[in-house]
């Protein structure tokens, strides 16, 4: 059984269309808090493109007014649209390519070589890495901000 989200607002709706294109995992989890069937319709999937990871984020209105209002925030949002957005489909259907390395996520093989560390220092130290294991058994690191 799924439940309804609540309408998005207007200052909601606002802040989608001026989100920060850097944090883009914030955006994407912003909405699917609140599209209506999130579980089918807001979808993330990380894979590898070219041998290059990507994280894959389909959005489908199923018709759903309050859907179709937050993909119109998204469409205004120009730099999130110009940069990620691979494809459009009639129907409310929008399907985007984000690279990881957009959003601060590396291989921890190349970030071991540009920064002269070793696998094995990264592996003691998981705790200071954001990890994301995708398909072909690559992992993908993000040092963590420290506050």
């Amino acid at each position: 059984m799924y439940s309804l989200n609540i309408c998005m607002n207007c200052k909601e709706l606002l802040l989608v269309e001026n989100w920060d294109w850097q944090d883009v995992l914030g955006l994407i989890g912003f909405i699917s808090e609140r599209w209506c069937w999130a579980k089918d319709m807001c979808v993330t999937k990380w894979d590898c493109s070219d041998n290059l990871p990507v994280l894959n984020w389909e959005l489908h209105t199923g018709g759903w007014s309050d859907n179709e209002a937050i993909a119109r925030a998204v469409e205004k949002n120009v730099v999130v649209t110009n940069i990620f957005k691979m494809l459009w489909k009639r129907g409310g259907h929008f399907y985007y390519s984000i690279p990881a390395n957009a959003i601060g996520y590396k291989l921890v093989s190349e970030y071991c070589k540009q920064n002269e560390i070793s696998r094995q220092y990264v592996h003691k130290n998981k705790h200071k890495f954001d990890w994301i294991k995708i398909s072909h058994g690559k992992q993908l690191i993000k040092p963590k901000k420290i506050i």
